[in-house]
Order: structure tokens, then sequence, then C-alpha cells
């Protein structure tokens, strides 16, 4: 395996500590003299059954640092028992160099293009119940038609289905 070869400073796993993958990259580096990290995002304080609580216990001890995807998931970690000391709060950034939003009249061509009329309520993520679809879903339904709008969502996961049906 690459880390077992070593050679590297720093191992950042850029997976969840719970997780198998993240306790394999965590065991992998039981050998290695470099540092390790591991980036979280979950921020609901959840209590794993085995055997996800050993692989996040084991990725946690062996770690020398720790990512949280935002403060939320960064107060989630400390009461959870995660070392304040050793965590980092990390957003998720875009280049504005590189995406920038589209000019208004480019907007309004592309929205109308895909059958969508302001004002256009979007989600981008996994479609799951955690992710409060199924509200935003009672919401929308209750603006009625009264009001035109347009609902884009943009994802995949157990809900996908039921979405496609609505």
């Amino acid at each position: 395996m690459l880390i077992e070869e070593g050679g590297f400073d720093v191992v950042h796993a850029w997976e969840e500590p719970y997780i198998y993958a993240g306790y394999q990259i965590a065991r992998a580096m039981a050998n290695s003299d470099a540092a390790f990290c591991f980036r979280t995002a979950q921020n609901i304080d959840k209590r794993y059954p085995f055997p996800f609580s050993h692989f996040e216990r084991a990725v946690r001890e062996r770690a020398q640092g720790w990512i949280a995807g935002g403060n939320l998931v960064f107060e989630s970690m400390i009461r959870r028992g995660y070392p304040k000391e050793r965590g980092r709060m990390m957003t998720l950034v875009v280049d504005l160099d590189a995406f920038r939003p589209l000019a208004p009249e480019r907007k309004q061509t592309v929205a109308r293009d895909i059958g969508l009329r302001p004002p256009i309520v979007a989600y981008v993520g996994r479609l799951t119940h955690a992710k409060g679809i199924d509200l935003m879903m009672r919401a929308m339904e209750a603006v009625g038609g009264s009001t035109p709008w347009s609902l884009l969502v943009m994802g995949g996961g157990p809900m996908e289905g039921n979405l496609r049906r609505s």
C-alpha cells in the first residue's frame, strides 16, 4: 500500500472517521512517522454502534489533527469528546476567479431553457430525510399555486424516486 511505503510528511484523509475507509487509512498510518489528520462534516451528535464506534475512536486516537467542515461540526465534535486543541475549522470554498455568477440575462435564459420561472428555490445535496427535504417540499406545497415558483433539486439518494414522482 502506498501509505505503508512511506515518504510522507502528512496524510490528510478526506474521509469521515467513523467509516471503514477512514479507519483503513488510520490503521495504515500506525507504523508511519507522518502526521495524520482527517476531515469531518458530521454536524449531528451521533453515537455510532459497533463497528463504526470502533472505527471513529481508532481514527480519532491516531490523528494528530482533525478538520471540521463548519462551526456546527466543530462544536458537535467537541461535545462528543474530540480534542479541541487538535481541531480546526475549514469550510469549503469556491474560487471566485474561476466561478462567477451568471449575468442576469444569461440566468434568465438558462432558467427558461430548462423550464424554470422565478422565484427559483434550489437544493443541491444528498436526497435523504435527514437533510429536511420533506420539510422543504411541504413548505413549497404550502405556497401553492397563488404565487408562481420553481423548485430545482439536484442530487441523489434514497428520496430520489419519491421526488421524481412528485
